[in-house]
């Protein structure tokens, strides 16, 4: 089961695993409309990191390691909000090189625009206003950050625009996909009209 780098219009981007392209849209409908987005398998590096929001102590931490885990404790995090569900899991990347080649790849992937910039500034620290250089030098900086992330925002000109098309239209298909939010027939959709003309009964001749 391949998995898909996807980028949506705004500046966000996901790993989701589907059978195909087909189910990977279906999948995409469950967030947001995916009519918006832009994807591609993705065979890079992986490593993501689960953690509960806890900590692990020892009820003597003087004393010698613990025997059993009733010598354990755990304790709720400063940042948890004591809601007991699936969300309170934080998804996050280790600091390892593996990672940030995962990272890497990503970036070149989903943020084309903003991964070259990051190229310039390493070829040239300098640029970096993080390194307090002249004032010149930094607006130059942050006038090349911008640039590069409004290059990255031609998804976001293309969503806008199948939206504005999709309002103009008033045919079966258009109205269909007004009702379900979305600017693309998902795969989803058209098994769904399928499936009702199969059950529609034919038309006496008479």
């Amino acid at each position: 089961m391949p998995l898909y780098l996807v980028r949506w219009p705004t500046l966000v981007a996901s790993l989701v695993q589907a059978d195909d392209e087909e189910e990977l849209l279906d999948l995409l409908d469950q967030e947001a409309d995916p009519g918006g987005c832009t994807f591609e398998i993705y065979e890079g590096p992986l490593w993501i990191d689960f953690q509960i929001p806890f900590t692990i102590g020892s009820i003597n931490p003087e004393g010698p390691p613990p025997a059993d885990t009733s010598e354990l404790t755990v304790e709720a995090t400063p940042d948890f909000d004591g809601e007991l569900n699936t969300e309170m899991v934080r998804v996050s990347a280790p600091s390892c090189d593996f990672a940030a080649d995962m990272l890497s790849e990503v970036l070149r992937g989903a943020f084309p625009g903003l991964a070259l910039y990051l190229e310039e500034l390493d070829l040239d620290p300098e640029l970096d206003p993080e390194l307090d250089p002249e004032p010149d030098t930094t607006n130059a900086a942050h006038e090349g950050l911008s640039a590069a992330l409004r290059e990255d925002l031609a998804p976001m000109v293309r969503y806008l625009r199948a939206q504005s098309e999709l309002a103009t239209r008033d045919d079966f298909e258009a109205n269909l996909m007004k009702d379900m939010g979305v600017t693309t027939m998902l795969p989803s959709m058209r098994r769904g009209i399928l499936h009702a003309l199969k059950e529609t009964p034919a038309l006496d001749a008479d």
